[in-house]
């Protein structure tokens, strides 16, 4: 008799047994999803922590190649100066030293001229 009054009951209430296997799929269903959404969702995580791992170590890199070139650079200039400080100090001896060996020439503009390669000097001779 318990049977009988089984599907009496099914036949009264099946909108309710319905709507309870219809949330019950529904619940299994979000479940399965939400499951594997979180696997996706760690995989991404992951891509991404090894893509800023990546990205500190090429910042990295770069800083420090930055920072070889700004000390190359300013190592260059310092050499450059240096250089260009020796040079200005040869010249400014030379001239020195032409102005000294000029100053009671008898010959100063042939030797002006021959020193700036000048062809045709005239000399006035008092």
């Amino acid at each position: 008799m318990s049977c009988l009054k089984v599907i009496a009951w099914i036949k009264k209430y099946w909108q309710i047994l319905v709507g309870a296997v219809i949330a019950l799929g529904s619940f299994l269903t979000y479940y399965l999803q939400s499951k594997n959404l979180k696997k996706v969702l760690q995989k991404a995580n992951e891509s991404h922590a090894k893509e800023n791992e990546i990205n500190d170590d090429a910042r990295e890199s770069l800083v420090q190649g930055l920072d070889k070139i700004r000390e190359k650079s300013t190592q260059d200039i310092i050499d450059f100066q240096k250089e260009k400080s020796k040079k200005e100090k040869a010249l400014e001896k030379e001239k020195k030293d032409f102005i000294e060996n000029q100053k009671n020439s008898k010959d100063l503009a042939k030797d002006i001229a021959d020193s700036i390669g000048a062809d045709f000097v005239e000399t006035d001779e008092k």
